[in-house]
């Protein structure tokens, strides 16, 4: 019963949002909730977005727009170096590029703060760090034709799209902007998902990703338990019904309904509390030994961030297929996009980049069994556990100890990748150096200099 609840509130909330922009008596709605909760406690953090909140924190932050192949504009956030760095030190920081998860954004990588939270942690050791931000997310909700608020066409994207447009413009774009040929990749969740899309699908990406690291990763579901996903699963048809009796094309974008929802409920003192972490632990796995409740509505006022209902389709296809493909667009298009009647698989052989995938045993989202299965089919890839039994799906962002329960492994996991590179590489020009000096000599001639 609680999870129908939810459910419905989460109608709510997509509808409101598209309508919020009609409705005059909202700022008198909220004032009245808020002499209803006036104990309420916010966080001190809270209001601060990504842009506002790292440069609090004394790291240098940068907002970078990339024009994809079809016309989306989406904004990466960059952290060029850690607190106790400078720019003119002339370190060689090697590019990480962080994709976030469903419904999320880059802060996803700096909530917790310097010490905890990843983006800070690699850009604190040494990485240069950029935040993707997929199209539709607060932060990329721009094109250089499309109206997100006025034009449906806008909103004609899934997860595929993302793999396909959005990350190889973001992969391009760094390596560019750093001189370099190859970056780390770690995605969380769709992060990984869309991972997978760009290597089977544009397998040129391959050589481009030095190593990937997908924590929870999403590609095969039959095995997903969320309770909220099975609901969604089973109302699926009503719910098309509804979004196109109100012609909604978003869901649960970043809104002030959304926003007075996370100040008004989940805050220290507010009666409804434990709507909150409920709602989040019937999604993700109940974990509440490293649920912090005081730092829920910062986490409710930058996500969600919004999403197309296509994209939420395109994982209703994963789930009800138990299969990784493309968008299912119905029979006959199928037949003309895929030269089938169902959607094409993924052709997951084709990925060739080192991947290392991260599970936990109590992720509703990301089963130990399905991302057994995606590695069985992703040849060169590693499985990791977490060893924290309790972790759930979006612990990986918001745990109190993620940095004793795996960030700190990350680091030390991608230092070690990074040291291997530099030695083979140094290996690599030692055998050169050497290999040049016998066929010189061989022909009369010795180069001294060569060093």
């Amino acid at each position: 019963m609680h999870c129908v609840r939810i459910v419905v509130l989460l109608l709510f909330l997509s509808i409101s949002s598209s309508l919020e922009k009609k409705d005059d008596n909202y700022r008198m709605f909220i004032k009245e909730l808020h002499g209803i909760f006036r104990n309420r406690i916010l966080p001190s953090d809270y209001g601060l977005n990504i842009t506002k909140f790292v440069p609090k924190k004394g790291y240098l932050l940068e907002s970078h727009e990339v024009t994809t192949e079809d016309g989306y504009i989406l904004t990466l956030h960059r952290i060029p170096y850690g607190r106790n760095h400078s720019k003119g030190d002339n370190q060689v920081r090697p590019p990480v590029l962080l994709m976030h998860g469903f419904l999320m954004s880059s802060m996803d990588w700096v909530y917790l703060g310097p010490d905890k939270s990843l983006g800070l942690l690699l850009a604190d050791a040494g990485y240069d760090v950029w935040m993707g931000n997929v199209r539709g997310t607060t932060w990329s909700r721009k094109h250089v034709k499309l109206d997100p608020d006025k034009d449906k066409e806008f909103w004609e994207f899934s997860f595929h799209e993302h793999g396909y447009y959005d990350i190889p413009a973001c992969i391009d774009y760094i390596l560019n902007m750093t001189n370099q040929s190859q970056l780390y990749y770690i995605g969380h969740s769709q992060g990984t998902t869309e991972l997978f899309v760009l290597t089977s699908m544009r397998p040129e990406y391959n050589n481009k990703i030095k190593h990937g690291i997908a924590l929870a990763p999403v590609a095969y579901m039959t095995d997903a338990r969320s309770q909220v996903v099975d609901l969604v699963v089973k109302f699926e048809d009503r719910l098309k019904v509804l979004f196109n009796i109100f012609n909604v094309h978003e869901v649960l974008a970043s809104s002030r309904w959304m926003k007075a929802a996370g100040r008004l409920l989940c805050a220290d003192g507010s009666p409804f509390q434990e709507i909150c972490p409920m709602l989040l632990f019937s999604i993700c796995g109940y974990d509440y030994p490293q649920l912090n409740k005081t730092f829920l509505p910062t986490l409710i006022f930058n996500s969600p961030s919004g999403t197309s209902v296509k994209n939420l389709e395109h994982f209703y296809v994963l789930i009800s297929s138990g299969k990784f493909t493309q968008f299912d667009y119905g029979r006959e298009e199928n037949l003309g996009r895929y030269n089938s009647t169902t959607p094409s698989e993924y052709d997951l052989s084709r990925i060739t980049a080192p991947i290392t995938m991260y599970i936990s045993q109590n992720d509703y989202l990301s089963s130990v069994k399905d991302v057994e299965t995606l590695s069985q089919k992703v040849k060169n890839s590693e499985v990791r556990h977490v060893k924290y039994r309790g972790f759930n799906h979006l612990d990986y962002v918001i745990a109190k100890d993620v940095d004793i329960i795996i960030n700190n492994e990350l680091i030390d996991f991608l230092n070690l990748v990074r040291n291997k590179t530099a030695n083979n590489e140094a290996r690599y020009c030692t055998v050169s150096t050497a290999l040049m000096i016998a066929v010189t000599s061989i022909h009369g001639t010795i180069y001294y200099d060569l060093y």
